[in-house]
């Protein structure tokens, strides 16, 4: 799979897959990352890519034109566009999974300013937030749908570390716990320690519905059809 991410801050996306697992997928072949300038695609002199927004908003934004001259040069036939932008569904983990799994390459536009041009979104497939907060622009959203999509490619990491991990089935995570056994008086629950394997398993199913209850009950509606 191949991310393309539009930015004007090409610097501040390349270092983040230098590193890790993401180094490793990209090392393997299983997927490539490149980083595109949108400000190559501006006609502008001084390669400006926004403008004042008509009436009477504040801030600039990203030309539709620019973005669509990128667009027709870098798009594929087996490619997806998303957007990055507050005025969108959240990602979730239900959608990394289903882009992990279409086999295509796809195209990150990073928003930046105040945001796109609302006529860039005609050119788009997906458009994407990542909560419910504003960051100063789309790259940390790009990064983390990146990542949330590379770390599903088969290879990149073993089936068994990705089947208990949180949102999947609409839970959180099970609490988890390391050396020392005993830490400033608080201990490992013993049921973990014990090798039953049985009540091990119950600990977890009842430790990731406890989690989930205190820390995001809205996952269990959703998981009943409530939204």
């Amino acid at each position: 799979m191949k991310i393309k991410i539009v930015t004007l801050f090409k610097d501040s996306i390349a270092s983040y897959f230098n590193e890790s697992i993401l180094k490793r997928a990209c090392d393997k072949g299983l997927a490539e990352i490149e980083c595109v300038d949108l400000r190559q695609y501006s006609n502008d002199k001084h390669h400006h890519v926004d403008d004042t927004p008509y009436s009477d908003a504040t801030g600039m934004l990203i030309k539709v034109d620019v973005v669509k001259r990128c667009l027709d040069a870098i798009r594929t036939d087996n490619c997806i566009v998303i957007a990055t932008t507050p005025v969108a569904p959240l990602f979730k983990q239900k959608d990394a999974v289903a882009l992990s799994q279409m086999n295509k390459d796809i195209i990150i536009l990073c928003g930046h300013y105040e945001g796109f041009d609302a006529r860039v979104y005609q050119y788009c497939d997906y458009r994407f937030c990542i909560g419910d907060f504003i960051v100063t622009g789309g790259e940390i959203a790009a990064l983390a749908i990146s990542d949330a999509i590379i770390r599903l490619i088969p290879g990149v990491i073993s089936q068994d570390s990705l089947n208990d991990e949180s949102f999947n089935n609409n839970y959180l995570e099970y609490d988890q716990y390391t050396r020392p056994l005993e830490f400033e008086g608080v201990k490992v629950p013993e049921v973990l320690v014990n090798g039953n394997h049985q009540l091990i398993k119950a600990f977890k199913q009842q430790s990731s519905y406890n989690n989930t209850v205190k820390f995001r009950p809205d996952l269990l509606k959703e998981g009943n059809g409530d939204e």
